[in-house]
């Protein structure tokens, strides 16, 4: 985690992330934070008049920036995809060290897959 928060510095996520506990750790952490809100009942605060730590940060929501996820979300599905009908959509091993060794060895084959057919193409139209 300590190394996450020096890379990071914004996070667009979807409703399903909108909590008041990962809102303060990215205010805490200076990152910025695009998830929209959900739809809650008023609390007392709110129907008195004062505006809740909620309220104000929803001001600050970016909805240009909130819709780069949705970008962001197709990409990396598109090359998932891609893996999964090249390589098969499964891995055979059982323990999560091997999985994750499988599954990095069929992201490497495929790219060199993807590469050597590249090559292939550039050499046949600069011949």
């Amino acid at each position: 985690m300590k190394d996450l928060k020096k890379v990071l510095s914004c996070v667009l996520g979807d409703k399903g992330y909108d909590s008041m506990r990962n809102r303060k750790y990215c205010l805490n952490n200076k990152i910025e934070v695009h998830i929209p809100f959900r739809k809650f009942a008023q609390s007392r605060q709110q129907e008195s008049g004062i505006p809740s730590k909620r309220k104000i940060l929803q001001k600050k929501f970016n909805k240009n920036k909130y819709n780069h996820r949705s970008i962001i979300e197709s990409i990396i599905e598109s090359i998932n995809s891609s893996i999964k009908r090249t390589l098969g959509p499964y891995v055979c091993s059982h323990r999560p060290d091997n999985q994750q060794k499988q599954v990095t060895i069929k992201s490497i084959t495929y790219n060199i897959k993807h590469i050597n057919k590249k090559i292939k193409i550039w050499i046949f139209i600069n011949c």
